[in-house]
């Protein structure tokens, strides 16, 4: 349950942070644009703030610290290729 925690709050940060650098900040900052990218620090700075939540606990070693920067650039690439703005997306494919 941890991991699922850690995911959703990866995800939602970096959603939060890609909308707010489009409609607030106005600026083509590349780093914010790139899911994987924005997914891996935010992945790697939550992970280092754990122990300061109850939320979800992980031992904080070098492995798993590689590892949740990982888990977090993977889950935020893959969620969002499956939700958008309008929901679930759905290719219809070339026609």
């Amino acid at each position: 349950m941890d991991l699922i925690y850690f995911i959703l709050s990866v995800y939602g940060i970096c959603g939060l942070t890609a909308i707010l650098n489009h409609r607030y900040l106005k600026r083509d900052i590349k780093f914010l644009n790139c899911p994987i990218c924005l997914g891996f620090w935010v992945g790697l700075k939550l992970f280092l703030l754990n122990g300061f939540t109850d939320l979800f606990t992980f031992d904080i070693t070098i492995g798993n610290t590689v590892l949740m920067a990982f888990v977090g650039a993977a889950s935020t690439y893959i969620l969002g290729t499956i939700f958008g703005d309008n929901g679930i997306r759905i290719d219809k494919g070339d026609k």
